[in-house]
């Protein structure tokens, strides 16, 4: 135990993994970013191998805006062979660590405070570590991934078209592969995401869109400011993630 010293914390992990150990950091999205120094040249630049445990991961309520854990996947992304899993279920989350454990380099589980969402899971099929659902027979895709699965799987089932819901468990590296197969005859994709826009995983795939299929129009509803204080639901719904905004965006593109 180290206290609250994150930065030590990073460095003390690589120190581990020079001398054999796999090191499993525990720690807070809004407090890992302290660290970001530490975990690039201190771990991934030496090769050597640290798990990150991210809890707080998106909108903490009311713990208040310096504990908002959006800024956590743009940071991460800019890591050279970072691996990242945002698994939105409780049981999702040890075969993910299990695969943090075997990775050699910087690796990542994030999950949000509390408990999952519900949602009917069952219905999801699996393409590698993708998961997708049709509403209707669907004309356009909303893409998304960890906690905001359960508002663009409801967001679906409010819209007047038919939606494909695609939700990624592995967010990096983005297996951009199997997200073109699964939207390939849609004109309209909306890409949701409870973090910062800038760097993160709906900026990443609206590059890869814009560049192989230059016919879509993509949406992106992600955050561009600091989240206030506030309940999840009401945050949902300023910033445009709430599945009646989400659904709207839908029927609207």
């Amino acid at each position: 135990d180290v206290g609250i010293a994150e930065e030590h914390a990073a460095t003390f992990c690589a120190g581990l993994s020079s001398g054999g150990k796999i090191p499993v950091f525990a720690v807070y999205s809004t407090f890992m970013q302290r660290c970001g120094d530490q975990l690039l040249m201190d771990v991934a630049l030496q090769g050597l191998q640290t798990v990150l445990a991210i809890d707080r991961a998106g909108f903490v309520g009311d713990d208040g805006p310096t504990h908002h854990g959006v800024f956590d996947v743009s940071m991460l992304s800019a890591i050279p062979n970072a691996l990242v899993f945002s698994p939105d279920s409780l049981s999702e989350i040890k075969p993910c660590l299990q695969r943090c454990i075997a990775h050699k380099g910087v690796s990542a589980v994030r999950y949000p405070r509390g408990g999952e969402l519900s949602y009917n899971r069952s219905r999801y099929k699996k393409a590698n570590d993708i998961f997708y659902a049709d509403f209707g027979s669907p004309e356009a895709a909303i893409i998304t991934y960890g906690r905001l699965t359960a508002e663009c799987d409801k967001a679906a089932s409010l819209c007047a078209k038919g939606v494909r819901v695609i939700r990624m468990l592995r967010i990096f590296p983005l297996d951009t592969e199997t997200i073109l197969k699964l939207t390939e005859n849609f004109k309209y994709i909306l890409i949701a995401e409870e973090g910062i826009q800038n760097g993160g995983v709906a900026e990443q795939l609206c590059c890869t869109f814009n560049t192989l299929r230059p016919q879509c129009k993509i949406e992106i509803h992600a955050l561009c400011d600091f989240t206030p204080h506030g309940k999840n639901d009401d945050l949902l719904r300023l910033t445009g993630l709430s599945s009646e905004k989400l659904a709207e965006a839908l029927n609207n593109g």
